[in-house]
C-alpha cells in the first residue's frame, strides 16, 4: 500500500468535511437571520393593533427591555445595511423584510446546491480510503 495515496486521500476528507461543516454553519447564520426577520414581522403586526400611547416593553436587545409609551406608528426607522437607516411605513418595512427574508432563502438554497456536490465527493474518497485500508490489512496478513 502507498502510504502517500493514503495521507492523500485522509487530507483530501477532512478538507470536504471542513467544507462542508462550513456551510452548515453559515446556514445556521442564515437560518437565525431569517427567525429574528420573521419574529420583527410578528412584532409589528402585534404594533399594528396596538393604540397610541399605550405602554409597552420595548427590547434593547440581548434579553434588555425598557418600559416605553407609542406615540406613532406612523413611521418606524430600518436598517437598509452599511449603518444606513431611514424612516419607513410599517408596510413598507414589512415588505423590506420579506425581501430580505427571500435573500436569505436563496442563500441557503444555493449553500445547499453547494453541499451536494461536496458530499458527494467526500463519499467517493472516503470510499477510496477505506477501501486502501482494506488493501492494507489484507496485504499486511497475507505478507506478514
Amino acid at each position: 500500500m502507498d502510504q502517500k495515496e493514503l495521507q492523500e486521500k485522509y487530507f483530501q476528507s477532512e478538507i470536504l468535511k471542513n467544507q462542508l461543516n462550513a456551510i452548515a454553519n453559515e446556514r445556521q447564520a442564515l437560518q437565525q437571520k431569517l427567525l429574528e426577520i420573521e419574529l420583527t414581522k410578528a412584532t409589528l403586526a402585534e404594533i399594528e393593533k396596538v393604540e397610541k400611547g399605550t405602554t409597552m416593553w420595548s427590547s434593547l436587545g440581548t434579553g434588555v427591555f425598557i418600559k416605553t409609551s407609542l406615540e406613532s406608528k406612523e413611521k418606524i426607522m430600518v436598517s437598509l445595511g452599511a449603518d444606513v437607516m431611514c424612516e419607513k411605513s410599517m408596510k413598507e418595512a414589512v415588505k423590506i423584510l420579506e425581501e430580505q427574508a427571500d435573500e436569505i432563502r436563496k442563500a441557503d438554497n444555493e449553500l445547499l446546491k453547494n453541499a451536494g456536490p461536496i458530499s458527494q465527493q467526500l463519499s467517493d474518497v472516503e470510499k477510496g480510503l477505506a477501501s486502501l485500508v482494506e488493501s492494507a490489512k489484507k496485504s499486511k496478513k497475507g505478507g506478514g
